[in-house]
């Protein structure tokens, strides 16, 4: 009997341990890809703004970009280790998990895509075509790609813009 509460007390370490790893510092599980957290609560006026936004990225990018909506005020633990201060707030992370840039308030799809375009990303989208229709233009099955540096340096960085 000793010996099985030894067992699952290890069990629950681990699972607790694999939890807790699984934050924003974590690489994607989803594989090689580019991650957005949008943090937001389901009473505040901007995050109910954001939620059929995000919901259309996870649709339309799916297999290109992992796409995560948490509530802070239901998940207050899993939001937490994304320090946020406002909400909505969407955090664009690279697929090694690292922050690239946030935003804290409403972000429309068309600058989500263009900032994502800025730090690199080609997630197959028209960027220029979502100034005049509104609407980019997706062409579909095309992986995520890093656009080469403007300056055709290498081994620049995209710049954390916050």
């Amino acid at each position: 009997m000793k010996n099985i509460l030894v067992i699952v007390g290890v069990v629950v370490v681990v699972v607790g341990v694999a939890w807790w790893r699984s934050g924003p510092e974590a690489v994607s599980r989803a594989g090689d890809l580019p991650r957005l957290v949008e943090l937001g609560a389901g009473k505040c006026m901007a995050c109910k703004e954001m939620k059929p936004i995000i919901a259309e990225l996870a649709r339309e990018f799916e297999g290109r970009l992992l796409v995560e909506a948490i509530d802070v005020k239901e998940e207050p633990k899993r939001a937490e280790v994304y320090n946020w201060r406002l909400i909505p707030c969407q955090v664009f992370l690279a697929p090694d998990g690292r922050e690239l840039w946030r935003n804290e308030g409403f972000l429309p799809k068309e600058a989500i895509l263009g900032k994502w375009a800025e730090l690199g990303y080609d997630l197959g989208t028209k960027v220029a075509a979502t100034q005049g229709s509104g609407r980019a233009e997706t062409p579909a099955n095309q992986n995520v790609e890093p656009l080469p540096p403007p300056d055709g340096d290498a081994e620049a960085a995209p710049s954390d813009s916050r």
